[in-house]
């Protein structure tokens, strides 16, 4: 489903802030996977999800959706493809349109055109029936911007699966939330994940959130895969086992905030 093949990137390359990102890292992925990736700070974990989305280029290696190479491939060539939702929970909606319209915006992503008529009776239904599951469906045409974060970021996880896709991204998608707001967004991404089957990438810095949903774990460190574990064998991991693996790969100490949950 996902290929990634000895991809490396740099930033500020050829300067005294020369920082190697992703170094000649591969993995694959197979459809329908929940993969979660941790890793300490600048690990290369949201590098990682943003050469897969096409937001930055890599400079060697190959990267295949579905045995097509999107290596060179524009973000907006790859729209059909990926959703995303970021850390920030105003990053993914506009904050002067309505949820409504915010998510209008959001079915139409993978289209060629965006010049459309007003919405129709369907479309409204549509939105109606995906917001009753968060007790929202009162709020369609209200402005986004007065909903909680929270309340925000399970619209923008909705609004991910509005249009045709393959792969679903989450870059630290609970990081901003309370963690009241963090246990809501994430019991409705397992959900959503399990109903659509959408291939997906959750970064987390939190390690019990990593442990806990998806079932594969991933851990990067200076660029590189260090630990890959699936199935079983991740379900029976715990958190000092993952540290203990972590020290005898790399001999060093995890990062505290790899341990808050």
């Amino acid at each position: 489903m996902i290929s990634i093949d000895d991809i490396t990137v740099t930033f500020g390359a050829g300067t005294p802030n020369e920082t190697r990102a992703l170094a000649g890292l591969s993995v694959s992925i197979e459809a329908g996977q929940f993969v979660t990736v941790i890793g300490s700070n600048g690990s290369g974990k949201s590098t990682l999800l943003n050469a897969i989305a096409g937001e930055i280029p890599v400079e060697r290696g190959a990267i295949l959706i579905d045995n097509v190479d999107v290596t060179r491939c524009p973000p907006h060539r790859r729209a059909r493809l990926i959703a995303r939702v970021f850390q920030d929970p105003m990053a993914g909606t506009c904050d002067s349109l309505t949820v409504e319209q915010n998510m209008a915006l959001a079915s139409c992503r993978a289209r060629s055109r965006w010049l459309r008529p007003a919405l129709s009776e369907t479309e409204r239904e549509r939105f109606h029936l995906a917001l009753i599951r968060l007790g929202l469906e009162n709020r369609l045409g209200d402005l986004i911007g007065m909903l909680s974060g929270g309340q925000r970021q399970a619209i923008s996880l909705i609004m991910a699966t509005l249009a045709p896709s393959r792969i679903m991204l989450l870059d630290e998608h609970t990081a901003a939330l309370d963690p009241k707001a963090s246990e809501n967004v994430l019991s409705l991404t397992k959900r959503i994940v399990g109903e659509t089957g959408l291939t997906t990438m959750m970064v987390t810095h939190s390690m019990r959130d990593a442990l806990s949903y998806g079932d594969r774990l991933i851990m990067l460190h200076h660029g590189r895969v260090i630990l890959d574990v699936y199935g079983d064998e991740k379900a029976r991991l715990t958190i000092p086992d993952v540290l203990d693996l972590f020290g005898r790969i790399e001999g060093e100490a995890v990062e505290d905030r790899m341990l808050l949950s």
